[in-house]
């Protein structure tokens, strides 16, 4: 049974200028009356896990024998659009964080402690505006990225380009010597120096911090252990200093978590599908 074929239909005017010009749609506002339905046959289902690259229309036809009754499974867990809500796959989510996280992530210090602060009013403007960055290497050659953002909260620039996995926070510089961080500069102007202290790919840059129980840290405070710390868990993370690394959940831990919380369904039981059906037509006659 296609996904609408119970739906009463409404008559919609495309044109407000000329009545005439009528389109007749199914009426879609009757999901809310559709979804209390199903609400109250709560008993009549099976928490199920999906498994990977199951798809609903197969787990439809594996467990009623008939693809077409995926339709149950969405609404009755109130998914509205299975592109988004359902999970992928293994392989799409990997498509994915390759398309979403390309170039690598340059965290820079707080500064606590260490005279390479980065946050002064104008320099922030500068790293607002900037479209490159290039490090000078040791051999006095140069790479060169685009920075794709800037993200303050976490002291990071995101940058990209056939370089961008060269540039090295433990690099000596004909800039600067290597003092715990490496030196860049900013559009080209070596007069716009950058200094970082961490490269990662963005992947696997930080997407938060997390205690053991799993509540989401402020980067910007003392860590669990040690809260009176000044130096915050983001400054311990960027400096690699004393830094707890169960702390932090990156990019792709965390779109990998999202995904699995969509695993997580129920399902009519296969004996009262044809009963819930003909009732379900009920609602529309």
């Amino acid at each position: 049974m296609p996904y609408f074929t119970y739906f009463p239909s409404i008559s919609y005017v495309t044109d407000p200028t000329n009545l005439t010009k009528i389109m007749v749609v199914k009426d879609i506002t009757v999901r809310a009356k559709i979804n209390d339905y199903f609400k109250n046959t709560a008993l009549t289902s099976l928490p199920y896990d999906i498994q990977d690259g199951e798809r609903p229309e197969t787990l439809a036809h594996r467990i009623y024998d008939r693809s077409d009754l995926h339709w149950t499974i969405l609404m009755f867990n109130e998914i509205h659009d299975p592109t988004f809500e359902w999970p992928l796959s293994s392989a799409e989510l990997e498509s994915k964080l390759q398309a979403k996280y390309k170039g690598y992530a340059l965290y820079y210090p707080d500064g606590i402690g260490s005279p390479n602060v980065f946050q002064n009013q104008e320099n922030i403007l500068l790293l607002k505006g900037a479209t490159t960055i290039s490090q000078m290497m040791a051999d006095g050659s140069v790479v060169t990225a685009n920075i794709i953002k800037w993200d303050p909260t976490y002291n990071c620039i995101i940058i990209d380009g056939e370089q961008a996995s060269m540039f090295d926070p433990t690099s000596d510089s004909p800039l600067s010597t290597y003092d715990g961080s490496a030196w860049a500069y900013l559009d080209g102007d070596t007069s716009k120096l950058f200094s970082f202290t961490k490269a990662v790919p963005y992947e696997y840059a930080v997407h938060h911090f997390e205690d053991s129980d799993g509540n989401v840290l402020d980067p910007r405070s003392g860590t669990p252990s040690d809260p009176t710390n000044p130096s915050s868990i983001l400054n311990r993370y960027v400096t690699n200093i004393n830094f707890i690394e169960s702390l932090a959940i990156d990019n792709r831990t965390q779109e990998f978590k999202d995904n699995d919380s969509k695993r997580s369904i129920r399902v009519i039981k296969p004996e009262f599908m044809g009963t819930i059906i003909t009732q379900f037509r009920s609602l529309f006659e």
